[in-house]
């Protein structure tokens, strides 16, 4: 299995996937979440789990966040 990348996503999928985790990242190490939590992710998608990585920045405006993260999403 490889990361794949799709615009802001990354994923990992294993040959047949058995369902979805979404996994967002945060500020610090969670700006990379496919870097950061490499480890565990890979073994979530070894027992074959279709993992997506999604990358969050915080800020202030959580109203522009909450748009934009759910555009990523349904895009």
């Amino acid at each position: 299995m490889q990361w794949q990348q799709r615009d802001e996503l990354w994923l990992l999928a294993p040959p047949q996937p058995q369902g979805v985790i979404q996994f967002i990242g945060g500020s610090g190490l969670g700006a990379t979440p496919q870097l950061s939590y490499r480890r565990l992710l890979e073994a979530m998608a070894q027992r074959g789990w279709l993992v997506h990585c999604w990358s969050y920045l915080p800020g202030f405006d959580h109203q522009l966040l909450a748009v934009e993260a759910w555009r990523s999403f349904r895009a």
